[in-house]
């Protein structure tokens, strides 16, 4: 079975490019503060949990006639710096996982005859793998048990007037004209139509993330929630 991957919505084979051999991944780096005191030997060492980025370097090539190879290239490039798709790569032999790629760097792109191209990309992305299906909407019991890591989950409201969604014991007010978003990455909350409705909310957004195990989450009555848990693991 011939290995590939996808970015940006597309497929390595629509763009017409093949994957040399399935790529290295790295695991991520812990953030670590390192203290020296004098009189004491060796160092000291904390963690608060959170992880460098990973690089993920994938080796292509193709094959085009001689009078497209330079269109084909070009193609290539627009597919993988495209900033306004999705940006997520996934490994065709782990599919229900993904990246997050923030950058890619192309790099050179080589002419190894009139007719065969060969790159490297380097993939820039965030540390964790996120599950694919973490992506879809569930009510709160079905993802009030986390067999990940701590994730941030996007909460949608839908209801008028003001109401208390409530994780784990943490409370956050919300003022709901028929439909809030509220993104715990991106720490915003907004109307299904983009309108930004953060003063419309009180609390903290680190409150409401899904720990690790059980969690408890309830919002007022007369309102209906729908959560998209956003898990993800190393």
């Amino acid at each position: 079975m011939m290995y590939g991957i996808q970015y940006n919505g597309l497929k390595d084979t629509d763009i017409g490019v093949l994957v040399v051999s399935r790529p290295s991944v790295p695991a991520p780096e812990p953030k670590v503060t390192t203290w020296n005191i004098a009189g004491r030997d060796g160092s000291l060492y904390s963690s608060d949990d959170f992880y460098d980025d990973i690089q993920i370097f994938v080796e292509l090539n193709f094959m085009a006639p001689v009078n497209e190879w330079a269109a084909r290239a070009r193609q290539i490039k627009q597919w993988l710096l495209d900033r306004k798709k999705d940006k997520r790569l996934y490994l065709s032999d782990d599919m229900s996982f993904f990246y997050k790629v923030k950058n890619v760097s192309v790099g050179e792109i080589t002419r190894s005859s009139k007719r065969i191209g060969n790159l490297t990309p380097m993939f820039t992305c965030d540390p964790y793998m996120y599950l694919s299906t973490g992506e879809n909407d569930y009510s709160a019991d079905e993802v009030k048990q986390n067999p990940y890591m701590t994730s941030r989950p996007v909460y949608r409201i839908t209801g008028d007037g003001m109401c208390t969604l409530t994780v784990n014991g943490n409370e956050m007010t919300a003022n709901v004209g028929q439909n809030l978003t509220i993104d715990t990455d991106l720490m915003i909350a907004y109307r299904q139509d983009g309108t930004l409705q953060n003063t419309a909310i009180t609390g903290d957004y680190e409150d409401l993330y899904l720990l690790p195990g059980e969690n408890v989450i309830s919002i007022t009555s007369g309102f209906n929630l729908s959560v998209s848990p956003k898990w993800r693991t190393l």
